[in-house]
């Protein structure tokens, strides 16, 4: 059972979002339970021969690997060496792809900040390929040139705080300067 929490505010607080572009998404289904073998799916991918950016799996137990452009092939050598019945023809491959991804303090609601996210995107128009949720993070996966026009979008939904200078040291901590504003010495 998961507690859910809802969150409202005029503007929602984030910390800013991050885009990666020239992504893939590679979909397949496999005849066992990769996540559960430890070679060489996860050795693979520590070893750095497949750096990639979210795994997830979809509809029917669909797994899709969202990495860079450049490491498709990689991903199709990764499984066919994992399944010896994979066929690789049923593997299907999206390119170009953006990731677009950002959090919150309070995404605790993340089904709420979701909603948000997908009413906007939907409003304008921004077709979305894959989303996510993981603790405090949204992760989307949209079409080639659309994450800049979503980032944009989002700038205006949601409020990212500037970088706020801190005040010309002192040299008193917090409690000095507490007495020193209350006239104390």
């Amino acid at each position: 059972m998961e507690t859910a929490a809802r969150y409202s505010e005029t503007k929602i607080k984030t910390y800013g979002f991050e885009t990666k572009t020239d992504l893939c998404i590679c979909e397949f289904n496999l005849e066992f339970e990769p996540f559960k073998q430890k070679d060489p799916w996860l050795s693979g991918t520590e070893k750095g021969t497949i750096p990639f950016e979210m795994i997830f799996l979809g509809p029917s137990g669909r797994i899709s690997v969202v990495a860079a452009n450049q490491h498709r092939h990689a991903v199709r050598r990764l499984i066919n060496a994992m399944d010896s019945n994979f066929d690789d023809t049923k593997m299907h491959v999206t390119a170009p792809v953006e990731l677009l991804y950002f959090y919150g303090p309070h995404f605790g609601d993340r089904f709420g900040i979701a909603e948000n996210t997908l009413n906007a995107l939907a409003q304008e128009k921004i077709p979305l390929i894959a989303s996510a949720c993981s603790g405090s993070s949204v992760f989307l996966v949209l079409p080639d040139n659309y994450a800049l026009k979503a980032k944009t979008v989002f700038s205006i939904l949601y409020d990212v705080p500037q970088t706020v200078q801190p005040p010309p040291f002192s040299g008193l901590g917090p409690s000095a300067r507490h007495r020193r504003r209350e006239g104390q010495q």
